[in-house]
């Protein structure tokens, strides 16, 4: 295996949630410069509202990272038990491209009351047949497998097509595996409110992932000469027989989310959750390459940084 590039420093919370839901790995920024440090955040929640999430090693099927090579390493060990729930590493030059980080857990089995499980599956609108909620006993415990995967893309170095590389392409074996069509950074930037075309396909076990709903956050970064602040929109949509999803979107940051509920008994039941975050082209991140803004334009895009961090963390 060849050597990584990237130098590892890896410090997380010690005892894994047992709420379910998604998990987030969130990088401070999609766009990094050599010598900086790319520092990746696990957090669960909601975009607005999200926390730590809380893991030990023991309960970690995978973390791994793939260069803009195509060479993957599982980077697991890395996990120590230190109080904090992050990933840091150094961008260097020889590691220009796009980065993904893919996260597993193994599975975890907690115990709900029935009728907190049955208000789980409404509200994530999981269930669509009421006679399948009608098996669920409100005053029983239910027994809840859970296993989380969540994947995240961020680039390192100059953007333009020599450098976006096509690692994002490849399955990389989680439970739900949400993979770009395109390249999310390669997308044609017009007006800053102008909307991009991109497309997912949403794997479960490595088969398509057929007619199944899909929930998208968008997190539109406000433009340099806007004035509104940030804005957050929950979308949903829906994967066709291949599984593939079709979005038009705004410039943002996207985190997108699949659900699959398998039912095993009126007790017991499977929940597997997928996660991507990436960005189409967002003026905001791609500042120090922007030589074409004005000084008190970046400026402002800088209190925005500032403004996006403060609220994320």
């Amino acid at each position: 295996m060849k050597k990584r590039m990237i130098v590892f420093t890896l410090a997380i919370l010690v005892s894994l949630s047992s709420a379910v839901g998604s998990v987030w790995l969130i990088t401070t920024k999609f766009v990094y410069q050599p010598g900086e440090d790319i520092i990746v955040f696990f957090r669960t929640g909601t975009p607005d509202n999200d926390s730590n999430y809380q893991v030990q090693q023991s309960k970690v099927a995978s973390l791994l990272h793939i260069a803009p090579n195509g060479v993957d390493a599982d980077v697991r060990s890395q996990l120590t038990n230190d109080s904090a729930a992050y990933l840091r590493m150094r961008a260097l030059p020889q590691d220009e491209g796009t980065h993904v980080l893919v996260f597993s857990t193994q599975p975890i089995v907690t115990t709900m009351n029935g009728a907190a499980f049955v208000k789980y599956l409404m509200q994530e609108n999981l269930v669509n047949e009421n006679a399948q909620i009608q098996t669920i006993n409100p005053n029983s415990d239910i027994t809840v497998t859970h296993q989380i995967s969540s994947k995240s893309l961020f680039h390192i170095g100059s953007v333009d097509r020599s450098t976006l590389t096509e690692n994002y392409l490849q399955p990389t074996g989680a439970p739900i595996d949400i993979i770009p069509q395109q390249h999310p950074l390669a997308l044609t930037e017009g007006a800053p409110t102008s909307k991009f075309n991109i497309s997912y396909q949403v794997l479960y076990k490595g088969a398509p992932l057929a007619k199944h709903p899909i929930k998208v956050v968008a997190k539109y970064m406000r433009a340099p000469n806007e004035l509104q602040p940030l804005k957050t929109d929950t979308l949903e949509y829906k994967t066709d027989r291949k599984g593939f999803v079709y979005l038009k979107i705004r410039p943002s940051v996207l985190r997108i989310t699949a659900t699959v509920l398998t039912q095993e008994s009126n007790h017991q039941w499977q929940v597997n959750t997928g996660a991507i975050t990436s960005s189409t082209p967002i003026r905001i991140f791609n500042i120090n390459n922007n030589s074409q803004l004005p000084l008190q334009m970046k400026q402002q895009v800088e209190r925005d940084i500032s403004e996006y961090m403060r609220r994320n963390n």
